[in-house]
């Protein structure tokens, strides 16, 4: 029969092995989310493209040069009239894009804890209650609504963007030609749709990471749960603070905070799993799987350099460089290999002289 210190041991390899396996599914959700939004993005720069194409045709022109006139004027009207039904589209569109992705994101916050439940019951732990209390969805809804109002201080930045071109150019009585051209790249792209692009993604990306991390927080929390880890998968793609944050280990909750930051960014594929400090010999076994991941990693790039993924080959060196550094000097501070628990249990090893 298997002793309850190799039990519990064990339950910390299968707790890093669940954890890393949820956050490679994590990992498709934020790039399907990424797509869905690039997809929407790619409508708006369309329609706007459309609204001005059709409206800088009724402009009036003189010897080449527009006008400064109230037809123009009424011209910008229709314009910012179609930026306005573009907008509105976009907007509701954006919001359903966040709202289906967060309930993919917390059932699969949920569905981790629960395989995590079952790992600890198995060796008579407490289980986390998923039950978020009124107070912490409260919080999730005023993250949504400052959210809200950032998309739309990003919209409302464009639609100025094309009513003070567009007065800038009439008012100048600039030449048709350069006045498409604040509007229009070469390539015939509108101008302002890269912003849109950045901004948008980067700050739905962001929300619905940090919405998922203080719902894990908010969940450990109210379950005791004073201890995590960072599980990312560490490979080749990870950044060298994202080594850092991994490969130190289980760390109590104030540390990880102070040293590494909530929460994790969505760039850096981390991810945050909850434990209790005092259960020692669960998170020695999620040390002993992170090291191992450490040590892979470590293999890896000194085989090959050049799969740390970069376009530019003296980023790439240095890129290299770091993450053999980083994962060099970190390492878990409590950490039990297979050989020693078998000699905690036969007797020739005292627990308390290595945790």
């Amino acid at each position: 029969m298997m002793s309850k210190i190799k039990k519990q041991y064990q339950a910390g390899l299968k707790i890093y092995s669940e954890s890393i396996k949820n956050k490679r599914k994590t990992d498709r959700i934020f790039d399907g989310m990424q797509s869905q939004l690039q997809k929407i993005n790619k409508f708006a720069a369309r329609e706007l493209h459309n609204v001005l194409n059709s409206n800088l045709k009724k402009l009036d022109i003189e010897d080449g040069r527009v006008k400064t006139t109230s037809n123009n004027l009424a011209v910008l009207s229709d314009i910012l009239v179609g930026v306005d039904r573009i907008q509105n589209v976009y907007i509701d569109k954006y919001k359903q894009v966040l709202g289906q992705n967060r309930t993919k994101l917390f059932d699969l916050s949920n569905e981790k804890t629960n395989k995590l439940n079952d790992i600890y019951e198995s060796i008579g732990f407490q289980a986390i209650n998923t039950e978020l209390s009124t107070e912490a969805l409260e919080q999730v809804e005023i993250t949504d609504k400052i959210s809200n109002e950032r998309i739309s201080s990003i919209l409302d930045k464009w639609r100025n963007f094309v009513r003070d071109t567009f007065n800038n150019g009439v008012s100048s009585n600039v030449p048709i030609a350069e006045f498409k051209e604040r509007f229009f790249q070469k390539n015939g792209h509108v101008k302002i749709g890269s912003s849109l692009d950045e901004e948008s993604e980067v700050e739905a990306l962001i929300r619905a990471s940090e919405e998922r991390t203080k719902y894990q927080v908010d969940q450990a929390q109210q379950n005791g749960y004073d201890c995590c880890w960072n599980s990312n998968p560490m490979d080749n793609r990870t950044k060298p603070e994202c080594i850092e944050a991994t490969a130190v280990g289980v760390v109590p909750k104030s540390q990880m905070q102070s040293d590494h930051g909530f929460p994790p960014r969505h760039i850096c594929r981390c991810d945050l799993t909850f434990t209790r400090c005092e259960w020692k010999v669960v998170n020695a076994g999620i040390n002993y799987a992170i090291n191992e991941s450490r040590l892979r990693l470590i293999d890896k790039i000194e085989s090959d350099p050049k799969s740390y993924k970069k376009t530019d080959p003296d980023e790439l060196y240095q890129a290299s460089k770091d993450q053999i550094r980083v994962a060099k000097n970190t390492q878990p501070e409590f950490l039990l290999i297979p050989e020693q628990i078998e000699q905690i249990e036969n007797g020739t090893l005292d627990i308390n002289d290595v945790l």
